[in-house]
């Protein structure tokens, strides 16, 4: 019995060991980097501008939808906010 307890406290000093030594002293905040999506037109990468159009109208009837955003191939082709 006391040799299982001897193990229990070793793995938890051991565990607090590991997470005491993990922590920095000095909080940092995330490093913020900003994309910009390479921008292109509906036509160049094989849509149909008029469904767009219509998939956005269908956008604004609807209450909930704030912003659509159609990325196609890696480009913005369109936005609608």
């Amino acid at each position: 019995m006391k040799s299982s307890v001897k193990i229990f406290h070793s793995l938890l000093l051991f565990s607090l060991l590991i997470l005491f030594s993990s922590c920095s002293e000095e909080a940092t905040a995330p490093e913020f980097t900003s994309f910009n999506w390479p921008t292109s037109t509906p036509e160049d990468q094989g849509m149909n501008p008029l469904l767009l159009e219509q998939a956005f109208q269908q956008g604004e009837t609807r209450g909930f939808v704030d912003c659509i955003l159609v990325i196609r191939n890696g480009y913005l082709v369109a936005e609608k906010y």
